[in-house]
């Protein structure tokens, strides 16, 4: 016996013997095992020889060891730590997935640290979304992004986003690739995305990446995919004025999976008491909204040739109003909008640090309005009918190709191109079509050197256009030092562009907003960057706290202003005097972040100092005004607790200055016989805006194979009174036979969302 001990010995002494001197790289990508979303920040550490590295933000981590028996940990808080041990013989790839950790039988989805914050960039993974209370209980992932520094809805109720000043325009919102011109739903009624069908979103707020671009504000790029054969999932819900589907599985035939999700809102039923009162001549008006959304992803695996994901999104929105006496003289007037969306993408990985990526993807965006009023005599019928049609569709290609060099060092490039197509048809049927072009190169560079971090980048473009090519260099620079173990300093800069303006009709949150390519007459947008910020507090610790300086210079931009005060079917591209053009705009401010999370709950405090202003040359003589969107100060207090094991509750209380009101202070008959206004020289604000939020969740059997969930709450608590627009009556006279009696102006606020209950049914299964 003793003789085959020392012989098994002798054998494994040979065999490390001729494996001492060799190098082996180990590659893997980690994954969470219920979601299955990419695991950044995990560590890897060997046990012997003590090197460790870390995952990136697409679960991706690689580790250079010499060939001998190994053991690796992987470890992640709010994970469960895995071993694996092995003999090391040659370059290995793994796919390894961690489980979460249960805690006092209180299962965290998603782990404390599934909010990651840096400088410039915010990261949230499934699960978040549906802790946070929102509008009649559905969630929202968009807006969820407006509870954290340097972001803002646009106006009451929307999802539009104000990220550091910009414009909701000059955001790029991409799903799975696919550029999305108009993800939002009337007012925000209804969440813009199915929650449970987006594995992760990553919000770049100042200097993003060179990869990304033709946007000078913010990047928010939305994932649905999963990196591993999906676990089998039904889910279905039903709410006030909403139901959802959602269902997950394995293709063992292509070694994949699929997901599917869609919502369909029903506020029509609600108003149908006020369409039989119409009918029957008892009431004046009414109006009808439905809505529909659906995503669809499929992920295939090829073997020996990388990954396949095909995703798909559909998006639409109709309202239907009508007023008058419906038997003698009636008025309809019909908005329709929506998106769709179609991506390819292939992602490939090899041995010795190699991936390359190509993406295919279709967007098209449509908006249409039908106005039509119909007199009924007693023998003919007289019918007046006006309608406008907008469409944009953006069709491009990507290709990318990474090359990681050592852990520390890697470098990355990619080449695009894109083409759009823009029709419109206006009320007196005139028909504009453009075709425009866009070509991009761009490289990166990620290397860490100790404590310091650099991200360089460059991106170039061509824009040819008839008139004349335009040609743009955006050099990029983001850095970071780490100072001891727990603080951290960092730095961006750089130069970004977009070739697109979006003009709108209205600012009430109406959709009649239209995209114009950029020319001669509208040059492109061009923007520069800064930011600076300081962090406390690792991956690991409980307690995170940031602050951020940033400042922003755009030029190029262009403001479209109605004749009348009353907002149009579409902005009229043929009538170019009602342009501002070639305007700057500037912005800078302050942002700080506490947060602080622990397995049972999580809480943060954000808090917001900014200003917005702009300038046009033909506007109020050249001088400096405030932006539509600039609001001083926000305050959002954030709360996720774990009541028990079944309930949870999650309050949110949020305070804004009053954004800007552009009113006017009188009216005049001008000399062409129509209303002229006068102005004041600085606006007036709105009342200062606040409101608290309040959600429960009461899921029965949280461990069982089949779960009910029951979420309900209060949107405006305390019924807090925030007008979305505000109309004005300015000062006149009233005549009483010869006399003229001076009549005071009037400024009246409307507010759409008071307090309002909601609750909702989820059935996973």
């Amino acid at each position: 016996m003793k003789e085959h001990i020392v012989s098994l010995l002798g054998i494994l002494l040979l065999v490390q013997s001729s494996l001492w001197g060799q190098v082996y790289r180990i590659t893997g990508n980690l994954t969470d095992a219920y979601s299955g979303e990419k695991l950044d920040s995990v560590l890897i550490r060997e046990k012997y020889s003590q090197k460790k590295t870390y995952s990136d933000e697409e679960g991706f981590f690689q580790l250079e060891l010499p060939g001998s028996y190994i053991t690796l940990r992987l470890s992640l808080p709010s994970y469960h730590a895995q071993k694996l041990s092995f003999m090391l013989e040659r370059d290995t790839s793994l796919q390894l997935a961690l489980n979460p950790l249960t805690v006092a039988t209180v299962e965290i989805v998603g782990r404390p640290t599934d909010t990651q914050v840096e400088l410039n960039k915010l990261s949230l993974s499934l699960g978040y979304f549906h802790r946070i209370p929102s509008l009649l209980g559905a969630s929202d992932p968009l807006k969820t992004l407006s509870l954290f520094p340097g972001v803002q809805t646009a106006l009451e109720g929307s999802s539009g986003l104000v990220v550091r000043g910009g414009y909701p325009g000059q955001n790029l919102i991409l799903l799975d690739e696919m550029n999305l011109y108009n993800p939002y739903h009337l007012l925000g009624i209804s969440s813009t995305f199915h929650a449970r069908a987006i594995q992760r979103m990553e919000l770049y707020k100042g200097m993003f990446p060179a990869r990304y671009g033709n946007r000078i504000a913010a990047v928010m790029d939305l994932q649905t995919e999963s990196d591993k054969r999906a676990k089998k999932e039904r889910q279905a819900s039903i709410g006030l004025l909403s139901s959802s589907i959602y269902t997950t599985d394995t293709l063992a035939a292509i070694r994949g999976d699929y997901m599917l999700a869609g919502r369909l809102s029903y506020l029509s039923l609600l108003t149908l008491p006020m369409y039989f009162r119409y009918k029957a001549g008892s009431r004046e008006d009414f109006f009808g909204y439905w809505l529909y959304d659906a995503n669809a992803r499929v992920n295939a695996t090829l073997k020996g040739l990388g990954k396949l994901r095909l995703s798909v999104f559909f998006g639409n929105d109709h309202v239907n109003g009508r007023s008058g006496t419906f038997r003698h003289s009636e008025s309809k007037d019909g908005f329709y909008w929506g998106n769709s969306g179609l991506s390819l993408t292939h992602h490939a990985s090899w041995a010795k640090g190699w991936e390359a990526r190509t993406v295919l993807a279709l967007s098209h965006y449509r908006y249409s309005r039908k106005l039509t009023e119909i007199e009924t005599e007693a023998d003919s019928v007289l019918r007046l009918q006006l309608s406008s049609l907008y469409r944009l569709t953006d069709m491009g290609i990507s290709t990318s190709i990474k090359k990681s060099f050592s852990p520390a060092f890697s470098l990355a490039a990619g080449i695009s191109g894109k083409q759009w197509r823009f029709f419109q048809k206006n009320e007196l049927n005139q028909t504009i079509v453009n075709r425009r072009y866009l070509f991009n190169h761009w490289w990166e560079i990620n290397w860490t050197y100790r404590q310091w971090a650099v991200r360089p980048g460059i991106r170039m473009l061509h824009y040819p256009d008839a008139d004349t090519n335009f040609t743009f260099i955006e050099p990029r620079l983001s850095l970071s030092f780490q100072v001891g173990k727990s603080l951290k300093l960092s730095a961006s800069v750089g130069k970004v562009s977009q070739s697109l303006h979006l003009v709108s009709g209205t600012n009430l949150g109406l959709p009649n907003d239209i995209w114009m390519p950029a020319s001669r007459h509208f040059p492109l947008q061009r923007g520069h960057q800064y930011a600076l910020g300081v962090s406390w507090g690792k991956t690991e610790s409980d307690l995170l706290i940031q602050i951020e300086g940033y400042y922003r210079k755009a030029t190029g931009l262009v403001l479209y202003r109605p004749r009348e005060l009353e907002f149009e079917l579409l902005p009229d591209l043929s009538q170019q005097d009602d342009f501002l053009q070639n305007g700057e705009a500037q912005s800078f401010g302050l942002e700080s972040l506490i947060k602080y999370q622990s397995p049972y709950w999580q809480a943060w405090i954000s808090y917001t100092f900014s200003k917005s202003d702009q300038r046009f040359t033909a506007l109020l003589d050249g001088r400096s005004l405030p932006t539509l969107y600039d609001q001083r100060h926000n305050l959002q207090l954030v709360a996720a607790i774990q009541l028990s094991e079944k309930l949870s509750f999650s309050p949110v209380w949020q305070l804004h200055s009053g954004r800007p009101a552009y009113l006017p202070m009188s009216r005049y008959i001008g000399p062409d016989g129509n209303n002229a206004f006068v102005y004041p020289e600085s606006p007036a604000r709105f009342p200062i805006y606040h409101r608290l939020d309040i959600g429960f969740t009461y899921q029965k059997a949280p461990h069982s194979a089949q779960k009910k969930k029951w979420q309900f709450g209060v949107y405006n608590a305390y019924n807090r009174k925030n007008p979305l627009y505000l109309q004005v009556k300015p000062p006149g006279f009233i005549i009483r036979g010869n006399e003229h009696i001076p009549r005071p102006g009037k400024i009246t606020g409307f507010t759409l969302l008071p307090f309002t209950p909601y609750i909702s049914y989820q059935w996973i299964f």
